[in-house]
C-alpha cells in the first residue's frame, strides 16, 4: 500500500481530494490508483520505475481536466439532498388539501411548483442548444435524466449542476441563476405541451420526450403519491384510477399530455422515445438519444452509461441523491406491473379511452399498446 504522502502528492497533481482516493494496489511495475468519478470507481495504472512513481503527461491529462467529483459538487449534493429533505417534512406537516392548487383547470404541487415558480418558467428564455426533456411524471423522467447527465459528461465534459432539471420546480432565483449558466444546459419539465415556455418553441430546441405505456404510468403514480410526502395520499386504488383517467391528478390528463404531442411528433426539433423501448434494449436508446442532441459516443462508452444506468444501478445512485428518500423516486421498474392493480373493468375502461383518444396516431402506435397493455 502506497504511502498517504505518495497518494496526497498524487491527488493534488491531478487536481483531485485526498478523499476521492479509495486505494492502490502496488505490483513489480505499477501502482493501481482507484479513484471516484461521479459516483463510480474508475483506475489508471501509475508507472513505477526502481520504486519511484512516475506520473506521466498522459494521466495528467487525462485527469488533471476531468470531472473528479470536487468538494463544490459534494456541497451541492448535499445542499439539494437538505432542500428535497426540507420540502418533504413541510409536506408532512401540511394537511392533504392543502398540497394542491388549480391553475388554469390544471392540479399542481404548492410546495413544489408554487404560482411564482410557474410565473417564472413562463417568462424563462430558451437557447437553440439547450438540452430539453419532457415527460409526464412517472413515464421515466428521472431515469432519462441520469442517462443524460452521462452523455453530457462522457461525450463532452460537461459538469451538470445536482439541482432536480424541472422548470417548474425552479423558483424565481434559480431561474436567474439558470440563466447565467454556461451551455449547454440541461432542463427539463413536466408541463403540458402548450405550457412549455413559448421561447423553446421559437428557438426551435431539441426537445427528447418520454412517454409509457398510461397504465403502468397511473400504477407507477398511485405509488408516488402514496410516498410522496408534498402530494396527498391517494384514498384507494380505485379512487385514484378514476382521478387519473379524469385528469384530476398533477400536471393533468396523461391523454391530454399525449394528444398535444401527437401534433409535434414530426417536427425535426422533437424526438419521442418510449419507456418500454428503453428497458427493450438501453444501449439502442442511449445511442438514439445522444445522437438526436449530438453528443458523440463510442461503442464502448454507450456500453459503460447503459451499465451504469440500469434500474438497480439507479437506485443505489439515487440514495446519494435522494437521501433518505430515493424509495419514493424509484420502485419497481418493471413493465406489466399493471396486471397486480387493475380490474377487469378498468382495463376495459382505459383501453377504451386509449382507442378513443390514441388509435391509429403515431404516438399510439410508438406506444404498442396491445404489446404491453393487453
Amino acid at each position: 500500500m502506497p504511502s498517504r504522502r505518495m497518494r496526497r502528492a498524487v491527488c493534488k497533481l491531478i487536481r483531485v481530494q485526498t478523499s476521492t482516493v479509495c486505494c492502490a494496489r502496488p505490483n513489480a511495475r505499477t501502482y493501481s490508483l482507484t479513484l471516484q468519478c461521479y459516483g463510480r470507481w474508475v483506475s489508471h495504472s501509475l508507472p513505477l520505475h526502481n520504486g519511484n512513481l512516475l506520473i506521466n503527461n498522459a494521466l495528467h491529462e487525462k485527469w488533471g481536466h476531468s470531472v473528479l467529483r470536487s468538494r463544490a459538487e459534494m456541497t451541492s449534493c448535499a445542499a439539494q439532498i437538505e432542500q428535497l429533505e426540507n420540502r418533504m417534512e413541510r409536506g408532512l406537516r401540511m394537511k392533504d388539501e392543502e398540497k394542491l392548487y388549480k391553475r388554469n383547470g390544471i392540479l399542481y404541487s404548492t410546495i413544489m411548483s408554487p404560482p411564482e415558480n410557474l410565473d417564472a418558467a413562463k417568462h424563462m428564455e430558451a437557447r437553440e442548444e439547450d438540452v430539453m426533456m419532457i415527460a409526464y411524471p412517472k413515464c421515466g423522467f428521472n431515469w432519462i435524466v441520469a442517462v443524460m447527465r452521462k452523455i453530457m459528461s462522457v461525450s463532452a465534459g460537461l459538469t451538470v449542476p445536482n439541482r432536480p432539471p424541472l422548470i417548474e420546480f425552479w423558483s424565481p432565483d434559480v431561474h436567474q441563476t439558470v440563466a447565467q449558466s454556461p451551455s449547454r444546459r440541461l432542463i427539463g419539465s413536466h408541463l403540458h405541451y402548450d405550457n412549455i415556455p413559448a421561447s423553446f418553441k421559437t428557438k426551435k430546441t431539441k426537445m427528447l420526450v418520454v412517454f409509457r405505456n398510461p397504465k403502468d404510468t397511473a400504477v407507477s403514480y398511485y405509488h408516488f403519491m402514496n410516498k410522496n410526502p408534498v402530494l396527498p395520499k391517494a384514498e384507494s386504488w380505485d379512487t385514484f384510477f378514476s382521478d387519473y383517467i379524469n385528469g384530476e391528478v398533477p400536471w393533468g390528463s396523461y391523454f391530454d399530455h399525449a394528444l398535444a404531442w401527437e401534433k409535434h411528433i414530426d417536427e425535426p426539433n422533437v424526438k419521442v422515445v418510449t419507456y418500454e423501448e428503453l428497458k427493450e434494449n438501453l444501449p439502442e436508446g442511449i445511442r438514439k438519444v445522444a445522437d438526436f442532441f449530438s453528443f458523440p459516443l463510442t461503442d464502448e462508452q454507450v456500453k459503460a452509461i447503459a451499465e451504469e444506468t440500469t434500474f438497480s444501478a439507479m437506485v443505489e445512485t439515487s440514495k446519494k441523491s435522494y437521501g433518505t428518500y430515493s424509495q419514493v423516486f424509484f420502485r419497481k421498474g418493471e413493465v406489466g406491473d399493471w396486471r397486480n392493480h387493475f380490474s377487469e373493468a378498468q382495463s376495459k375502461q382505459m383501453d377504451e379511452e386509449f382507442q378513443k383518444k390514441l388509435a391509429g396516431t403515431k404516438l399510439g402506435a410508438k406506444l404498442k399498446y396491445d404489446q404491453y397493455c393487453m
